[in-house]
């Protein structure tokens, strides 16, 4: 129980208030970090010869949240054309 009170430090609401948007700025910042690094990772797949590589499948619900994820964060269609 004294390790968890020692994580703990009691602040105004004015600060609270600061400390919550350093928060939010800081996952801001790794976010946009992330972002870009998929980014520079898709520029150099179009960038470089198709390599077809052997993964694991996902489960069709994981698979799902994929392909809505590569739609919005990409702006890639369900699946890449093979030429």
């Amino acid at each position: 129980m004294t390790e968890a009170l020692d994580q703990l430090k009691i602040v105004s609401l004015q600060e609270l208030v600061i400390w919550n948007a350093w928060v939010r700025w800081e996952e801001g910042l790794r976010l946009a970090y992330r972002q870009w690094e998929i980014g520079e990772a898709a520029a150099r797949m179009q960038t470089t010869c198709a390599q077809l590589i052997l993964i694991l499948k996902l489960n069709e619900g994981k698979s799902k949240q994929y392909k809505a994820w590569r739609r919005q964060y990409l702006g890639c269609p369900d699946d890449f054309k093979r030429e």
